[in-house]
């Protein structure tokens, strides 16, 4: 409260008659924060069409920010079991002089009797058909080296024809079936 008295000077002005514009050289600092200012309290918005206004963009890659999500909301639903993000310790080859081709995982989850691998992908699925055959053989691959038993592929949760759907795929030469789960995840 105490700061307020160093508004006490500070006249009020009609939005309409605010100026964007930057006379100062002192202040082109502000340029940018200015053209947001316009924007918004001009109430313009982001279309393609020509003018003068410039705007500016806040771009999200929505595969990472959903993996985000994903990992956070499961590490706060489970806080005593080890679930890790990232994890790129292991190689899909490796020969006496070189490791190729580094696996990272999205999700690893250890529990007492059994791994498994979480794969997060931000697209919509309506029908098995949606899936990327690419998607399947990255889980698949990441649960041989991995020795985990079972993988998750995660989706959005847009409909729930597919929830909890659940396949099974044995690789030859190994010794257990690999479960695969598909789950969508709600965005709140």
């Amino acid at each position: 409260m105490k700061y307020l008295s160093f508004f006490d000077e500070i006249s009020l002005i009609s939005i309409k008659k605010c100026e964007f514009s930057v006379k100062n050289k002192h202040y082109s600092y502000y340029k940018n924060i200015l053209l947001w200012c316009k924007l918004f309290l001009n109430g313009f918005s982001f279309t393609p069409f020509a003018g003068d206004n410039h705007s500016y963009a806040l771009l999200f890659d929505m595969n990472r920010l959903f993996e985000d999500f994903v990992a956070f909301m499961l590490k706060k639903q489970n806080p005593n079991i080890s679930i890790h993000t990232q994890v790129s310790n292991r190689y899909l080859i490796k020969d006496e002089r070189k490791d190729y081709f580094l696996m990272r995982p999205d999700i690893l989850i250890k529990l007492k009797d059994k791994t498994i691998i979480a794969d997060t992908k931000y697209k919509i699925i309506n029908d098995l058909s949606d899936i990327s055959q690419a998607d399947l053989y990255q889980v698949f691959a990441y649960a041989t080296k991995f020795k985990a038993s079972e993988v998750w592929l995660i989706y959005p949760l847009l409909n729930d024809v597919l929830q909890g759907k659940t396949l099974e795929y044995k690789p030859e030469n190994f010794e257990n079936k690999i479960k695969l789960k598909l789950l969508f995840a709600p965005l709140l």
